[in-house]
């Protein structure tokens, strides 16, 4: 596996398609991209979600898990890239 983030840092979000992809540790799904927003649940390590974009200044991925979609940060992302 190769981090989401160094795959894909320099790929703005609508330039993809959706990726699917683990989480490496328990992560948390927030309301934004970034920590002050709210939580809205948490992924666990080993999770698998399909990452709709990401921001690549930011590292911020949009991602749904079990059909709940939110932002998780991408350094605790890891896809498969073929």
């Amino acid at each position: 596996p190769v981090l989401l983030a160094a795959a894909l840092a320099a790929v703005a979000a609508p330039a993809f398609a959706q990726v699917s992809a683990s989480a490496a540790t328990d992560l948390n799904l927030r309301a934004g991209p970034g920590p002050a927003y709210e939580i809205l649940g948490v992924i666990p390590a080993q999770g698998a979600v399909t990452v709709e974009g990401c921001l690549a200044e930011a590292n911020w991925c949009q991602v749904t898990h079990e059909g709940a979609t939110g932002w998780a940060y991408g350094d605790y992302l890891t896809a498969t890239v073929e």
